[in-house]
């Protein structure tokens, strides 16, 4: 969870404290159910106002809790609401006493809207100090004694931007496509955003989709989808402005039409915008369009490193098709976006690993030795003999490097690379990071690596060299069970914006012949005065390791930690599994 800024209000301090009592966590976080734009354009009252940066009063319910002590069960929060006009509902203009539940917090400047939980939900707007729309109910507070109704705001995204007004009023009427075909057609980014939103139902197509955003939502994509609108977005699309949603808009258009759409969105492989032409290069690759296959290589120049890239490279490689090879080498040397969570998801090795799988070949990070060498090889159309050729041509070791630990078992190491192939390679002199993982944990690790500025950042070694820098491990990781444990380190920068061709990619570091770590285990055995064993475990150079077990004092099992899987249990000690297991007859 993170840490609260010190401008956060009390109330969205408050929340957070409700959500770590009271609500069940996914594995993202937790967020409060999805409302859609329909469902908020049916609040009943809807009013144009704005937050005057007026104070906040809590008001928190306690109660006892046997496993957690006193907690939040009921919470709200009260301020000031300047409503400067009513759209909709029996409230009166001027200021007002506006109360706030769960699911909504801003900043005490009035911006940084969020959903205020642990899944931390960005609002629609900028800003609650400015004139917004604010969907809004009328509820009590939990306190009994309090008979007053107060104007109640309960949902993150029930504010929102006041260009969209004539939007919300369409869609409570249930007839809102002509207003969808207006926002469509606007200047303001803001409202074609909405617009393209509605029209896919707020389910992002490929390649925005994620299973976060589903997982948000809450709801499976609409069974019938909003072909009418294609027109409106081909329109769109023909404009250069707003370009922000011009790729959006694309996506969405390639979803509605699928194959009925390729014609158009050929036109768009000769956009002035480079992720359009990426994602008209994988929409049309998705459709396995082999007349598009010459304007694709042209589109797909390797001058963009956004992060759809990626998306589009694993369409052209599932497609197969190799004269396509050109597309993708172009791709070899692009500079990772700074997004990746791991050395293997940068433009570059994606790109690569697709050449591999069409090809069966290695390419080298270098796109005019690749180009050079495949315009040679594709005259040969039988695979292994392409192959063949391609590896006589232009020779390169996948795998070039090792990674080796040195050290005595404790947490300060020093880590190894040496060049165990026939040719020269060059990487960063540190990896940009490292992740160490084991069955109950998971940690980065420091390495050293920064971004690169300058050729003083790489090293090159010949065949048989070596480099080395220190790292700090966890103990955790070092007492797990070796073959349970893995030491990554990642590559991503292949410094062509310095001219060279770097290695960029993931190795898995070894405990090498330079460690000297020794594993001690003990058993250990706690008993009650009265002889019945009180825990029971095992401890590996002095610290708990596996699974502990506890009893009362009557030598029933009633707990056990396992400290090396993270996992934890509760037992009944009247069970005739647990009942008497601590007892030394047992």
């Amino acid at each position: 969870m993170k840490a609260a800024n010190s401008k956060t209000t009390a109330l969205r301090l408050a929340c957070w404290t409700v959500v770590v009592c009271l609500l069940p966590c996914a594995s993202w976080g937790i967020a409060p159910a999805f409302i859609s734009d329909g469902e908020i354009a049916k609040y009943p009252i809807i009013v144009v106002a704005k937050w005057d940066k007026a104070p906040f009063r809590s008001n928190a319910k306690y109660s006892t809790n046997s496993d957690l002590g006193k907690v939040v069960t009921a919470y709200e929060a009260y301020t000031e609401l300047n409503v400067l006009r009513v759209i909709k509902g029996t409230v009166q203009p001027g200021v007002t006493t506006l109360k706030v539940g769960y699911g909504v917090g801003w900043s005490t400047n009035g911006d940084h809207v969020t959903s205020a939980t642990s899944t931390e939900l960005p609002g629609d707007v900028q800003t609650v100090a400015e004139p917004n729309i604010w969907f809004l109910r009328t509820s009590r507070s939990w306190d009994d004694k309090d008979a007053t109704n107060y104007l109640s705001l309960d949902y993150y995204r029930a504010i929102q931007p006041l260009v969209l007004e004539e939007y919300f009023a369409a869609l409570a009427t249930g007839k809102p496509e002509k207003e969808i075909r207006a926002l469509l057609g606007s200047t303001n980014a803001t409202a074609v955003h909405r617009a393209i939103s509605y029209v896919c139902d707020g389910h992002w197509p490929w390649p925005y989709d994620s299973e976060f955003a589903r997982f948000i939502r809450g709801s499976p994509p609409p069974a019938k989808k909003r072909v009418e609108y294609a027109d409106s977005l081909e329109i769109l699309l023909k404009r250069a402005r707003p370009k922000e949603n011009r790729a959006l808009a694309l996506v969405v258009y390639g979803d509605l039409t699928g194959a009925k759409g390729v014609p158009f969105i050929r036109g768009l492989l000769k956009d002035t915008d480079p992720v359009v032409r990426l994602l008209a290069a994988g929409l049309l690759a998705r459709q396995r369009d082999a007349v598009s296959i010459p304007e694709i290589n042209r589109a797909m120049d390797g001058k963009t490193n956004d992060w759809v890239a990626g998306k589009v490279i694993d369409e052209i490689a599932a497609w197969g098709d190799p004269r396509l090879v050109p597309a993708l080498a172009n791709y070899l040397e692009t500079a990772p976006t700074g997004y990746e969570t791991y050395g293997s998801n940068t433009i570059a090795f994606m790109s690569r690993a697709a050449l591999h799988r069409i090809t069966g070949h290695w390419f080298p990070y270098d796109t005019q030795a690749s180009l050079r060498a495949w315009k040679e090889a594709e005259q040969t159309s039988d695979f292994e003999s392409r192959k063949k050729l391609l590896a006589r041509i232009l020779p390169n070791d996948p795998e070039p490097l090792r990674a080796a630990l040195i050290g005595d078992g404790s947490t300060n190491v020093i880590c190894k690379i040496t060049n165990k192939s026939k040719q020269d390679v060059t990487i960063t002199r540190f990896p940009d990071w490292g992740n160490q993982q084991w069955p109950s944990g998971l940690a980065g690790v420091a390495t050293g690596g920064r971004k690169p500025e300058g050729k003083g950042d790489f090293i090159t070694l010949r065949s048989g060299e070596s480099t080395q820098f220190p790292m700090k491990l966890y103990g955790r990781f070092l007492l797990a069970e070796p073959s349970q444990r893995q030491l990554t380190l990642h590559y991503t920068d292949t410094g062509r914006a310095w001219g060279m061709n770097g290695w960029v990619g993931t190795l898995l570091v070894e405990f090498g012949a330079g460690w000297t770590g020794q594993r001690k285990l003990e058993s250990v055995f706690e008993k009650w005065p009265n002889g019945n064993l009180q825990t029971k475990g095992q401890t590996m150079n002095g610290e708990k390791y596996g699974e502990w077990e506890f009893f009362n004092e009557a030598g029933d099992r009633i707990k056990s930690i396992n400290y090396s899987g993270g996992s934890s249990a509760e037992y009944n000690p009247e069970h005739p599994v647990n009942k008497g297991k601590g007892k030394p007859s047992r």
